[in-house]
């Protein structure tokens, strides 16, 4: 079933409810499920990502990663869950992203400065509720940023049950991170029946780390041109 219809079942199901403690158990039930993202990286999750968890996207340039942030913030919000975009790079553009699927009322977009002023909007989203907080780190990463900083906004995630989607150029969250899916460059796609034209981009997205599971799944990613 896609999630919006998932979503509609959801508000049909609260509609009816007398108590307190049944709002709970089916807010309960809702958090247990995986937050819909990317499908290329929902593929490698499981079916989702989980609730109460940061996890890692690095590749270098042109490997997708930013059309992977606009899939993931499309699938959430259409879902009906609020999304955060800490944007350090600068790169959304709105109406690209509405065209993508997004829902803007439902997404806050901010763009610090700095690193560590990115590092606070994304405790402050999460603190607040969001249930996807994706930190787009850009080409930042090279910053240094302190390991317990990593480990704090992990547990914030945790203690909010939402999701932590770290994006960055290469690894960088080290032990915080449960799981780490690294993106590889892009490779030209050429159609040679005739004059060489560009038919589209090929990636790969491959599962490095999750804690506590196997690794080294990995799935193909199209990418338009």
């Amino acid at each position: 079933m896609p999630w919006s219809e998932k979503w509609s079942d959801f508000s049909a199901s609260i509609s009816g409810l007398q108590t307190g403690s049944e709002l709970q158990r089916v807010l309960a039930e809702r958090r247990a499920r995986p937050l819909p993202s990317a499908p290329p990286l929902d593929a490698l999750e499981g079916g989702g990502l989980r609730r109460g968890s940061l996890i890692e996207l690095c590749g270098p340039r042109s490997s997708g990663r930013f059309a992977l942030v606009l899939s993931a913030l499309a699938a959430a919000t259409r879902a009906g869950e609020a999304a955060a975009l800490i944007d350090t790079g600068d790169h959304l553009d709105p109406r690209g992203a509405a065209e993508a699927g997004v829902e803007l009322a439902r997404l806050l977009w901010t763009r610090p400065r700095t690193l560590p002023e990115a590092l606070v909007c994304a405790r402050a989203a999460l603190d607040a509720g969001f249930a996807l907080v994706v930190l787009d780190l850009g080409e930042r990463a090279q910053e240094r940023v302190p390991s317990a900083s990593w480990l704090r906004l992990a547990r914030a995630a945790e203690a909010a049950q939402a999701v932590l989607l770290l994006v960055s150029a290469r690894p960088t969250a080290g032990s915080a991170a449960e799981s780490l899916v690294e993106a590889e460059r892009a490779r030209s796609l050429w159609d040679l029946d005739g004059p060489p034209l560009l038919r589209g981009l090929s990636a790969r997205l491959i599962l490095r780390k999750r804690r506590g599971g196997s690794v080294g799944g990995n799935v193909p990613l199209s990418l338009p041109i």
